[in-house]
């Protein structure tokens, strides 16, 4: 169960609790459309409650092949519907009373994410869990309907909560609990990592499953509107875009072969026969153009072939184009023009040492980006690479400054987290966490250990270089005592003084320039190593 609390936050001096629910599932995402917010849980579904009952070696043991069928068939048709009826109502949280007649207003059929092939492979799913297999949903509602409620109480449950906003619900059995979200003003998606089963059924590869909801800024509602498939995986949320009524999907599809029989020699001369998996056809990246057309998601356009033997390790769509980013051994940075979305086109490719994680435009027409530099003939990363590109050009993106890379070990938080990354654009600085641990990577010493944050820089006319630095913990204090809980890497900057999170520490720095610590909050002070719960920073 997720458990959901807003807050009036206009009053300095206290949080005012207006509204509070809880709502199926383990919480995934959110996104805040206008004054609407939209709540992702899924929920996994225990569907051995009702196949345990099925299974041969422990029901129907002395039955031949066609009386075990004939039983098994008997015993599905006479309990399904009661299976269905305790899981419709768990899942509506309803186990008293009948199910609404509109409780499935928003509801996809169960049938929409199969091929009609029932006796297929093809209808297997990741895991060969099938499609019912875990519940997702989107739970809405609008934010200023509880801004007028008055709350005397703030502990669970507060019976002075009167008037609730109105709540609005769309779900789907979903193949897979891996699952990115997308949203934008008119659209949210869902895409779940999954396998699609060849049609003899001897092999599986990956795919993508989607669901794309409608999104009316003047009601608090998420209303499915089209499903749809591509082959391959997407590597996160950025893997998407919605522009100009289609969506835009960036995926890498794994390497294709089959395992083959070859007669070998022992040490004796002697043959034996040994399997070996021969590659028919390498890893390789895509962009995959789909329109909405009725309740499924059409293919309009492809662009194929990208980073072969590589995988796609960074995404950034800007309107018409899409910047991507594949990687093994180098990094060849891809420029892309979407504008036709019938016939995509590659433009311009940058092959350079290492890799990017995350792409922003700044300046105008530049990317920065923050990634890993890496040895050009083993491709083993070498240090966090700061880089800034002159996407002016499509058909010849360059390098606008040489990158800047930190010592070996070192790594940032906002390769993957990208709410850590920061860049002020007036000011030209990114602010970013950074952590030095040489200590794992190799013996050769480049720095001290560090876990922070670093400024940089970084203006298209000047060098890349950082300009200040914030100490959350170093060779003096890696060894404390902290509890296994940690914060995520955050920065804010306020009238020109910056406030960091990370770990177990809180600090507020004078300035970008020259940070000074005004203050510091260890929320571990006092921990020793005597208490039960004892742990080193890193933990």
């Amino acid at each position: 169960v997720t458990f959901t609390y807003e807050f009036d936050a206009n009053s300095m001096k206290k949080l005012k609790l207006v509204h509070q629910m809880d709502i199926l599932g383990s919480y995934k995402t959110a996104r805040a459309i206008q004054a609407n917010l939209n709540i992702v849980t899924y929920a996994y579904i225990n569907t051995w409650a009702f196949t345990r009952s099925l299974d041969r070696c422990s029901s129907f043991q002395d039955l031949s092949n066609d009386e075990y069928e004939a039983a098994a068939t008997k015993y599905a048709i006479d309990n399904v519907e009661i299976y269905a009826d305790v899981l419709m109502k768990e899942l509506f949280r309803n186990n008293d009373e009948g199910i609404d007649d509109n409780a499935c207003t928003h509801f996809v059929r169960i049938n929409s994410m199969t091929t009609g092939t029932s006796t297929s492979k093809k209808d297997k799913h990741i895991n060969s869990g099938g499609i019912l297999k875990f519940f997702a949903q989107v739970t809405s509602f609008d934010l200023t309907q509880a801004d007028h409620v008055e709350v005397q109480c703030i502990q669970t449950p507060c019976d002075s909560l009167t008037i609730e906003p109105t709540v609005s619900t769309a779900a789907m059995f979903f193949p897979t609990g891996s699952v990115e979200t997308y949203a934008s003003a008119e659209k949210l998606v869902l895409a779940g990592r999954g396998y699609r089963y060849t049609t003899d059924g001897s092999s599986a590869y990956p795919y993508t499953y989607l669901l794309g909801f409608g999104l009316d800024g003047d009601v608090a509602a998420a209303v499915p509107t089209a499903i749809g498939e591509v082959e391959g995986t997407v590597l996160n949320s950025y893997s998407m875009d919605w522009w100009d009524d289609h969506l835009r999907v960036a995926t890498t599809k794994s390497a294709r072969g089959s395992w083959v029989s070859v007669t070998k020699q022992n040490s004796k001369g002697e043959d034996f026969i040994s399997s070996t998996f021969e590659i028919e056809s390498k890893s390789s990246s895509q962009v995959t153009i789909l329109e909405f057309d009725g309740s499924q998601m059409v293919q309009t356009g492809l662009v194929d072939n990208l980073g072969i033997d590589e995988q796609i390790y960074a995404t950034r769509f800007i309107r018409d184009k899409v910047f991507i980013v594949t990687f093994r051994q180098v990094d060849p940075l891809y420029a892309i023009d979407l504008s036709d979305h019938n016939n995509p086109v590659i433009m311009g490719e940058l092959k350079i040492t290492g890799f990017s994680n995350y792409m922003k435009l700044v300046q105008g027409n530049y990317l920065l980006t923050v990634g890993q530099e890496a040895d050009e003939s083993t491709g083993r990363q070498t240090g966090l690479k700061i880089a800034l590109f002159d996407i002016s050009d499509m058909t010849n993106p360059i390098e606008a400054q040489e990158p800047y890379v930190e010592g070996k070990g070192s790594s940032s938080v906002s390769q993957y987290d990208f709410h850590a990354f920061r860049y002020l654009e007036e000011s030209k600085r990114l602010i970013i966490p950074v952590s030095n641990r040489w200590s794992w990577w190799s013996e050769e010493k480049d720095e001290e250990e560090f876990d922070g944050f670093k400024v940089y820089n970084v203006d298209a006319t000047k060098k890349i270089e950082p300009s200040a630095y914030v100490t959350h913990a170093n060779d003096s204090n890696f060894g404390g005592c902290y509890s296994d809980a940690r914060l995520p890497s955050r920065s804010m900057v306020f009238n020109g003084e910056l406030i960091t999170f990370k770990g177990h520490s809180v600090l507020k720095s004078t300035d970008l320039t020259n940070p000074v610590d005004v203050w510091a909050i260890n929320l571990d002070e006092g921990r020793e190593r005597t208490d039960k719960f004892c742990f080193g920073w890193w933990r």
